[in-house]
């Protein structure tokens, strides 16, 4: 029976391949029975009798037009893996060879190599053809690999593959070879395979891109553009079982002038794995046993001055592979995973006259994290996170040196749980659920659900997207009762070619709360949006594209039901035919804002803030030059005048050779008579101070590359904020500032200063040697300490700060490599 099943099933997708695949192009995959060598010399006996794929198309900057350079590409298999061999002629002289970090463009850039000066090549698979997922392999002509994981919430490049590649650099071309074993892939059991392919190449010099499936611009998507392969019969889904185990030692020095002792030392070792397990052809469980993440980068520390959580980036390997699934429903934010602990502030509340605090810990202890993900042949992904975090207490101490222990966070369990079926067209309905369980009393414990869809016609050209969450905190209010909220949204419009317009609804209730494991600024709003843009995508004039934007939203409060604000946006962009890009912007505001959130009272008040203009500008210079330059700058005032900000922002490049690349970045804001929340007086009334504000935040990275295993980064990081408060007020009846006697000093000068330094070599096929320099400096001063910019320079130093080693080795193990090597041994 279970077969009669899977031979309908088989016959059902080859059918709809079928049908489907009559517009598209379509090659032949070839077995082979040669012993590949990935050595970029196509000599073995395999690639003679594979059939040459050519006849590539450009995409940009002139779509539809015949590739200049000719390319060959040839594709063949065995039972172990898919072998993709490609010619791509050229002068040797001509092809750009910068050499970056592995998935990284230099000063980590987005995209393909991102603003690397290199030629590349790369091979695209959709292994179940439903045009949303699926994933890319590339090599530059230096011989660096990419591989990024598609979906339909953008690529993920942190998702990493163990797969071969070689590069061979002749006169009058370059070649590639590339080895991607089926471990690498997820595929469905069938006699034979059929999958979406595509192959792309870019040519640098001329910041040109070409694909042997056309892609269209103006079409919204991309796999559903791609060609179709088919031809490989006989090939199995391998046993998926893949283990990468570390060890790692830090040493941290840690100095603050004013603690007693004033240095301190510390030593950790520890060790761990991180396993995959492919459960099935579709389906793995990604397991991470006791991780350590001493190599990721510091976050941009700020001076918050606004009235919502400042998220920062998911900087972990663990939480940001194949996380796609997850981010349907917007409900779930990893950071909260072995972040702050829930009482962490509390314990302030509770410390009696004679006690102060001793130890405060900032994150919370990491146990273990698990993924379990995939799709079946039917377009159902299916995807379950757990993670455990352990428990911490702060450490309070009297006068008389006796110590108490006060919990800040008890043993808590984070779940996500997601079903996403991909439907025709491109199209897409989730249901995701996030779940946090705290194992302690005086704890509430949360749950989210959310449900998410979107509807595209049979050309991609128009769509409707929307959806609907619920959030339940159970025990949360102070009588023990339940906390129950919610938001939707639905929204539809024109999204291929180049007029797209679109128009949205969105409401989030005033008890909707998803940041136990989700993160929203805040909730209690109701949003009507539209927008409409036009965008160029051939050649015109001077130009290569073009695009204008118009949007506005209008805002109002769920509860009460009142007017927020109202905004309206614009910006325009322009590529010229020589590479320089430059665009600009402008927001206004036609009718008065009332700003709820800025006092702080429970929505007793509104701020009222005078309608204002914003606007600025920006240009980027060409990155294929030695040197090159990104400058961007705004100003904003009200109508009325009187309030003021400026902004201006240079990074200058240089690359120094192939090997070296320095970007520096200096921005610069001023912001004279702005207003805000302070603090509040004696009878709890907010308190709004006027005030001048003086930020600069400077940052140097450089990025040597020694090979294409081996490199070094070195970022730097430092923001300089001041504030000056002029005067201090309350709200009046209309939101206005009317005079107080509060005189409090809340002037303040806030730094922090981040370096880290990071060795990294590749040593073998997923194993990484890892040495890591952090040091973070971050703390406020009185303004009359440190006035100016020189002056933090000369005291940076005395402010409190951190300096940590770390060394890790981390070793790549794989079942199935490892069972056919022990195969070719016996043979041989």
């Amino acid at each position: 029976m279970n077969h009669c099943k899977g031979t309908s099933l088989t016959i059902f997708i080859f059918l709809s391949v079928l049908l489907f695949a009559q517009d598209k192009q379509q090659i032949e995959a070839i077995r082979t029975s040669s012993n590949i060598k990935v050595d970029g010399v196509l000599d073995e006996d395999g690639w003679k009798t594979a059939p040459v794929i050519t006849g590539f198309t450009e995409n940009s900057p002139n779509p539809g037009k015949p590739a200049q350079e000719k390319t060959e590409v040839r594709l063949i298999y065995d039972d172990v893996s898919v072998y993709v061999g490609a010619i791509l002629y050229d002068d040797k002289d001509s092809v750009l060879q910068q050499l970056c970090l592995r998935d990284e463009g230099p000063g980590g850039f987005r995209g393909e190599f991102g603003g690397t000066n290199t030629d590349w090549f790369g091979f695209s698979v959709d292994n179940y053809m439903d045009g949303i997922n699926g994933l890319m392999f590339a090599v530059s002509a230096a011989g660096v690999q990419y591989d990024v994981k598609y979906s339909a919430q953008g690529g993920d490049k942190n998702w990493d593959a163990v797969w071969k590649s070689a590069v061979v650099q002749e006169d009058d071309k370059w070649i590639v070879e590339m080895e991607i074993p089926y471990s690498a892939l997820r595929f469905a059991q069938a006699d034979e395979q059929q999958w979406h392919v595509n192959f792309t190449r870019s040519v640098r010099r001329k910041r040109t891109r070409y694909w042997w499936s056309h892609i269209d611009p103006g079409v919204n998507g991309t796999f559903n553009q791609f060609g179709v392969l088919r031809g490989i019969k006989g090939v199995e889904p391998p046993i998926r079982l893949q283990a990468t185990p570390f060890v790692a030692g830090t040493v941290t020095h840690f100095r603050d002038k004013n603690a007693d002792p004033s240095q301190e030392v510390g030593r950790d070792f520890s060790a761990g794995m991180d396993i995959k397990y492919g459960i099935n052809d579709a389906f793995t469980l990604d397991m991470s046993l006791i991780p350590d993440f001493g190599e990721v980068q510091s976050d941009n520390q700020v001076l918050n001055l606004s009235p919502f959580e400042i998220r920062f980036d998911e900087n972990r390997p663990f939480f940001t592979e194949g996380t796609e699934l997850f981010n349907k429903g917007d409900i779930f934010y990893s950071r909260r995973i072995g972040g702050r602990p829930t009482g962490f502030f509390s314990v302030y509340g509770e410390l009696d006259d004679d006690e102060e605090i001793v130890s405060n810990p900032i994150e919370t202890p990491l146990f273990n994290a698990l993924k379990l993900s995939g799709r079946t042949s039917s377009g159902l992904g299916i995807g379950v996170f757990n993670g455990l975090v352990g428990k911490t207490s702060a450490t309070v101490q009297n006068s008389a040196g006796e110590s108490r222990e006060v919990e800040t966070n008890p043993i808590t369990n984070y779940n996500v749980f997601v079903l996403d079926q991909n439907l025709k067209n491109n199209s897409y309905l989730s249901f995701s659920n996030a779940s946090t369980l705290r194992f302690g009393k005086g704890y509430y414990d949360a749950n989210v659900s959310a449900i998410e869809f979107r509807i595209n016609n049979k050309s991609n050209s128009y769509v409707l997207t929307g959806g609907g969450n619920v959030s339940q905190q159970y025990g949360y209010n102070d009588d023990g009762s339940h906390r129950l909220g919610f938001s939707y949204n639905l929204s539809g419009g024109k999204r291929s070619g180049k007029l797209n317009y679109s128009l949205g609804y969105s409401v989030v209730s005033d008890t909707y709360d998803p940041n136990d494991l989700g993160f929203q600024f805040n909730n209690n709003n109701r949003t009507i949006n539209g927008n409409v843009s036009f965008n160029q995508f051939e050649p015109f004039g001077k130009f290569n594209r073009a695009r204008a934007n118009v949007s506005w939203n209008y805002n109002m409060l769920y509860d009460p039901n009142v007017y927020s604000s109202f905004v309206v946006n614009t910006n325009v962009f322009f590529n010229t035919r020589k590479f320089f890009a430059f665009g600009g912007w402008m927001e206004t505001t036609p009718i008065e804002t009332h700003d709820y959130f800025e006092p702080r009272d429970g929505l007793q008040s509104y701020m009222n803030i005078p309608e204002y203009i914003a606007f600025g500008g920006w240009v980027s210079s060409d990155y294929r030059k030695k040197f090159a330059y990104d400058i961007r700058g705004s100003y904003a005032t009200l109508y009325e005048g009187g309030n003021q900000e400026y902004s201006f922002f240079l990074s200058p490049r240089w690359r120094v050779s192939d090997k070296l690349l320095l970007v520096a970045g200096s921005a610069n804001g001023w912001k004279v008579n702005d207003f805000g929340f302070t603090t509040y007086d004696e009878s709890d009334n907010s308190i709004i101070g006027v005030r001048d504000i003086r930020e600069m935040e400077n940052t140097l990275s450089a990025d040597y590359v020694f090979n294409n295993k081996m490199g070094l980064t070195l970022r730097v990081r430092h923001l300089w904020t001041r504030v000056n408060y002029e005067s201090f007020h309350v709200l009046d009846d209309e939101g206005g500032l009317a005079a107080s006697d509060y005189t409090g000093d809340h002037d303040v000068i806030f730094n922090a200063m981040n370096i880290d330094l990071v060795y990294r070599w590749r040593f073998a096929p997923g194993s990484d040697l890892v040495l890591v320099y952090k040091n973070a400096i971050i703390g406020a001063d009185d303004i009359n300490t440190m006035n100016n910019y020189v002056d933090t320079w000369r005291s940076i130093g005395d402010l409190p700060q951190t300096n940590t080693f770390t060394i890790k080795v981390l070793y790549f193990l794989d079942y199935y490599t490892l069972k056919n090597k022990w195969k070719q041994k016996k043979k041989d």
